[in-house]
């Protein structure tokens, strides 16, 4: 990694390792995309991108979602138009409640 300067200089500040391990269906998820290390997955093996099976590391480059945006946005206004027909029908409900009261007051 390097570190950009707004005088145009730039200077190596650190590298980025990278860890594969003997058994990764050993590994422990923790929750939002984080695996932690443990006795079934064995001791992290660190490394160099690019180098033997470690992945690579390309400057710049995004990562490409794995979410169908077209079905996460059926999804969404699905649930929505969910929403909406259960606020109104709580809204029918305390009306016609009103109304029975109403009526028995009367």
């Amino acid at each position: 990694m390097s570190a950009a300067y707004a005088d145009g200089s730039s200077t190596p500040v650190g590298q980025i390792a990278l860890a594969t391990f003997a058994a990764t269906g050993g590994l422990r998820s923790i929750g939002q995309t984080k695996w932690q290390a443990s006795g079934d997955s064995g001791p992290p093996i660190f490394g160099n991108p690019g180098i033997g099976n470690k992945g690579e590391m390309i400057s710049g480059a995004l990562e490409r979602s794995n979410v169908d945006l077209a079905e996460e946005m059926v999804s969404l206004l699905t649930a929505q138009r969910n929403f909406q027909a259960n606020a109104r029908a709580i809204d029918t409900a305390t009306q016609i409640s009103t109304t029975v009261i109403n009526l028995r007051q009367q």
